[in-house]
Parts: structure tokens; C-alpha cells; sequence
């Protein structure tokens, strides 16, 4: 089991995160994309990362936003380092898109 970190860890990570939000055990952001094809795009680009790295977020598709969700289930459904190393990565491709 991963473990869950303290509200201090998450609090030092987050900082590190523009625009995230932890609520309810969860990292969460909006992407806005210029339109909803840029955001089927980056969905896309997310789930492939999420398969290579064995860690799968919640998302929401909408038209020119996607809201991305981590959480570590076999933590408890809590928030762990593997969901703020993954955060980071998604920062990483949406850095890639136009719009983002």
C-alpha cells in the first residue's frame, strides 16, 4: 500500500502546482483549451501517459475544458506522491497544446 501523505506534504507540493486544488482526497484541475478537439486531444495524451505509468485519473470532457482527477485507490483514496509525480506530467503535455 502507497502512503497517503500528510496535509503539510500536500500542502509544500501543491505550492509547486499552479492552479490544482486538493479536495476531498483528490488533486484536481481545469484545463481550458481553445476548442473542444484541443481538449479530446490532451484527454487522449493523458490516458495513453496514464496506461504507460499505471496510474489512472477521473476526467471530464467538456466543451474546451477537461477536468483531470488523481487519487490513489489502493491508498485509501488518498492523495500519494504518485499522484502529484503525475500531476506534474500532465502539466507537462497540456504545456504542449495550444491553449492550454
Amino acid at each position: 500500500m502507497r502512503r497517503p501523505l500528510s496535509r503539510e506534504e500536500i500542502a509544500f507540493l501543491l505550492a509547486k502546482l499552479p492552479d490544482w486544488d486538493w479536495h476531498e482526497n483528490t488533486l484536481t484541475k481545469v484545463f481550458p483549451f481553445r476548442d473542444y478537439m484541443t481538449g479530446v486531444s490532451f484527454a487522449n495524451q493523458v490516458a495513453v501517459l496514464a496506461e504507460e505509468k499505471d496510474h489512472h485519473p477521473e476526467m471530464t470532457l467538456a466543451w474546451r475544458s477537461v477536468r483531470v482527477q488523481f487519487t490513489t485507490h489502493d491508498a485509501g483514496h488518498r492523495v500519494t506522491q504518485r499522484d502529484f509525480a503525475m500531476a506534474q506530467r500532465v502539466e507537462t503535455l497540456a504545456r504542449n497544446l495550444p491553449s492550454a
